[in-house]
């Protein structure tokens, strides 16, 4: 009888279950270049600790028809961007995709808030020799000077230090600091360039120049998926990103719906709460998993698809030296607060607008949800939009202790930012507020050497582990999608 190989993950958030998926296709379906792949037989477990599959994704649909996103809210087509194209066309979602275009408003108008003022980003090059309100020179000279500047071959460095060493400390302060703000939340200072921003790294390392890497690009990378057509629409119509009619919960919903299909065993408010690693009598090492139900699981291998901080307390004593690591790697905390108004409250038209850390605001960023995706609106009346983000790694300074915080405070403060900042004075109709905690892991610099530490020590010790997520190989959904289908592929060809 063939062996029922056991491959358990922990966690049901996009990348566990995009761990799941993959695991479950791939031993379906077989790999190239795997052997006798056939013969083999995997019984696939997901362990979610709570009632609800999506982890950070989380989309709210009100009484009136409008949707809340209580965490990302689209995705972007390029890159490993394509792989999320090719699972979303797979899953059967092609008609639910909302894109925008590059030529959209919500893509050519992105503001920073500085000075008491909203200023507007340059969008093309033309407005790369005008003069801009935030910087003492016209951004053209700092690009030309780039190019001249010498190659430094450090490992890493924080990001803020990279750009002001490349441009100037200007496009640090205002621009950088404000794109790390959305995307990390966290301050550029304690960010590695080499982790959060590759792309940045790798153009200095390889061609001396990001400039010079960005007007001669290398050919697009194949990331080895064939190009549905969902890609080439992508493409072809010139996607800046897309989200899902209804929500972005939508696509783990789906998947989970999938998985179940498929005899996987998708298990909410179950949680793991111990993992050791044993040898049988046959010398393979498996991982013994105790659940919050009492139940005992022997597994094959096991997947950590949870934050690094929550699969380090679920290990034993023996492997303190692995653990540690784990611990090591910080998060922040964020506070999203979502605004719905009657008619149409803004006078300006884009994504939305972003904060420097200089200003010293209460607020992150604001993003305006109906601009980009008015197809999540309530359908019946003119409605607005707003997302408010706020907390990051200024949490504790201005608001205390997240797992303590009012969050009719926070609600008010975000309600009289907008106020002062876009002049929208009426009250919202529907607010919804969450404190997502501990959701956005922050790379510090040398956190590539950290990740080899990590690897390394399971290898060594050949244990029967696999870490997934976004505590590791990024941030974006994106990236946990792809990682987790890497991961996968590494699994079913070492079984």
């Amino acid at each position: 009888m063939d062996k029922v190989r056991h491959l358990v993950v922990l966690g049901g958030g996009i990348s566990g279950l995009s761990a799941a998926y993959y695991l479950q296709r791939m031993s379906l379906n077989g790999l190239k270049h795997t052997i006798n792949l056939s013969n083999q037989y995997n019984k696939i477990t997901v362990l979610e600790s709570s009632p609800r599959i999506g982890g950070w994704i989380e989309s709210t649909t009100l009484n009136n028809g409008a949707i809340f996103e209580h965490g990302p809210r689209s995705l972007r087509p390029s890159g490993v961007g394509k792989n999320s194209l090719d699972l979303v066309n797979n899953l059967g979602l092609s008609d639910i995709v909302v894109p925008v275009l590059q030529s959209h408003p919500g893509v050519k108008n992105r503001f920073i808030y500085a000075n008491g003022q909203l200023h507007t980003l340059p969008s093309s090059l033309g407005a790369l020799f005008k003069k801009q309100t935030l910087f003492s020179q016209r951004l053209i000279t700092s690009l030309i000077k780039e190019i001249f500047k010498e190659k430094n071959c450090k490992q890493d460095e924080s990001i803020h230090s990279f750009v002001s060493r490349r441009f100037s400390t200007e496009i640090a302060d205002y621009l950088v600091d404000a794109f790390c703000i959305g995307i990390f939340a966290a301050d550029c200072r304690n960010l590695s360039v080499r982790s959060c921003l590759p792309l940045l790294f790798d153009a200095e390392q390889s061609r001396g120049s990001v400039v010079l890497a960005n007007l001669f690009p290398s050919a697009d990378i194949d990331e080895g998926i064939e190009k549905c057509h969902l890609i080439k629409r992508a493409q072809e119509e010139g996607w800046s990103n897309w989200t899902l009619r209804g929500g972005l919960q939508r696509l783990p919903d789906k998947m989970h719906q999938t998985l179940k299909n498929e005899g996987v065993n998708v298990t909410t408010s179950t949680a793991c709460t111990s993992i050791e690693f044993n040898q049988t009598n046959a010398g393979k090492m498996v991982a013994n998993i105790r659940t919050s139900s009492g139940a005992n699981i022997e597994a094959d291998h096991v997947i950590g698809a949870v934050s690094s901080q929550a699969l380090a307390a679920l290990l034993p004593e023996c492997h303190s030296t692995f653990t540690n690591v784990l611990s090591s790697l910080d998060a922040v905390d964020v506070a999203v607060v979502n605004l719905e108004y009657s008619g149409n409250v803004l006078d300006k038209q884009g994504f939305g607008y972003l904060i420097p850390s200089n200003q010293k605001c209460k607020l992150l960023g604001v993003v305006f949800d109906s601009c980009s995706f008015p197809d999540n609106d309530r359908q019946e009346s003119a409605s607005t939009r707003l997302t408010c983000m706020m907390g990051g790694s200024w949490f504790q300074e201005y608001f205390g202790d997240p797992h303590s915080v009012d969050h009719d405070h926070l609600l008010a403060v975000a309600k009289e930012t907008i106020r002062e900042h876009l002049g929208i004075v009426q009250e919202p109709e529907n607010t919804a507020v969450r404190v997502q905690h501990k959701c956005i892991t922050s790379y510090r610099p040398g956190h590539f050497k950290t990740l080899e530490n990590l690897e390394s020590y399971i290898e060594e010790r050949n244990l029967p582990l696999s870490l997934v997520g976004s505590s590791y190989y990024g941030v974006s959904v994106n990236d946990c999608i792809y990682n987790a289908r890497k991961t996968a592929e590494r699994i079913i060809n070492s079984i």
